[in-house]
């Protein structure tokens, strides 16, 4: 826990982390348990994803954009 806030860009609003991060962990909980997707927001929680790499680093978040197969499927979604 003390080195967490060099994880983030000094000036990160760590409630909006927060936020974001335990709405992934919902998302990821629902997906474990087999519930049921279809009225997810999936397209803000990729965003979300995207965002809290980008803190981390603007590779990693290039990186998860480039090989994410989210929006293609997204897109296929009846």
């Amino acid at each position: 826990m003390p080195y967490l806030h060099r994880a983030f860009p000094a000036g990160t609003n760590r409630g909006t982390v927060d936020r974001k991060i335990g709405d992934l962990h919902g998302l990821r909980n629902r997906a474990a348990h087999w519930e049921p997707l279809l009225a997810a927001p999936l397209t803000r929680r990729m965003g979300d994803l995207v965002w809290v790499a980008g803190l981390l680093s603007s590779e990693l978040a290039a990186f998860v954009q480039h090989h994410s197969e989210v929006a293609v499927l997204l897109a296929k979604r009846p």
